[in-house]
């Protein structure tokens, strides 16, 4: 039977925010174990603390194809966005969830893993 453990983002310390980058390919916001019984379950929430304007967010999935990024409009000082739901990633060697904007510091990403193993 699979153990579920809730964890903090490994791009993060003790759980706090991660601040987000503009250059590629992105702060990194979570490393998934190399252990491929390992199932991570991301949910993500992202927040802009700029004072006047929407910036843009890509995260990078688990790889840098064009494929792998998803793109966001976050508005300013508007709360949390919810931007990834639980979305799972499988253990295996590099995978890796990045993220960057349109402006450094200004984007905050929050959220927490459920892995099974």
């Amino acid at each position: 039977m699979a153990i579920m453990t809730r964890l903090p983002l490994s791009g993060s310390t003790n759980g706090k925010s991660i601040s987000i980058t503009s250059a590629e390919p992105g702060q990194t916001i979570h490393t998934v174990s190399t252990a491929t019984a390992v199932k991570d379950t991301l949910y993500l929430f992202a927040q802009n603390i700029a004072t006047d304007t929407t910036r843009e967010l890509t995260l990078n999935w688990g790889g840098t194809g064009s494929r792998d990024a998803m793109y966001f409009n976050i508005l300013s000082r508007d709360g949390l966005y919810g931007i990834v739901p639980g979305l799972t990633l499988i253990g295996a060697t590099d995978i890796v969830v990045r993220g960057y904007g349109t402006s450094t510091g200004s984007l905050l990403i929050y959220g927490y893993v459920d892995r099974a193993s």
